[in-house]
């Protein structure tokens, strides 16, 4: 299984957790159970109109479907991006936790919550990546 995580910064098992999916400026993709990590770029990461002039249509869901991810931990994703995630069958667990070790240990331990779409972020409410 191959996991997703946005990141911030591209500090290997120690990265910072990004606070908006599509905001992150890399994804970390994990592969369960080998613990192999890969970094890619989230190359639409600075459009502000994602590409189509709409909030919300900058997910990567192609390219996460491309490299098999099955599961997307972050600690917020906007409505439109988590019903494009559920169409493609990637599930997408919240997380309050900082850094990429920190949320991976707590999906293995199965304490993670499903984000829904009352749990979505509306908007634009977080500032950082």
């Amino acid at each position: 299984m191959t996991v997703c995580f946005p990141i911030s910064e591209n500090e290997g098992i120690s990265s910072p957790l990004s606070d908006h999916f599509g905001r992150a400026p890399y994804f970390a993709l994990v592969s369960i159970p080998s613990m192999a990590v890969e970094v890619i770029e989230n190359a639409q990461e600075h459009s502000h109109t994602h590409g189509v002039g709409q909030h919300g249509a900058c997910v990567p869901v192609a390219l996460l479907q491309e490299k098999n991810v099955e599961r997307v931990v972050c600690r917020g994703m906007g409505r439109g991006a988590l019903t494009r995630m559920q169409e493609a069958h990637i599930n997408v667990f919240s997380s309050t936790h900082t850094s990429l070790e920190e949320a991976m240990a707590a999906l293995l331990a199965d304490d993670l919550p499903r984000l829904d779409p009352g749990g979505s972020c509306r908007g634009r409410e977080h500032a950082a990546p």
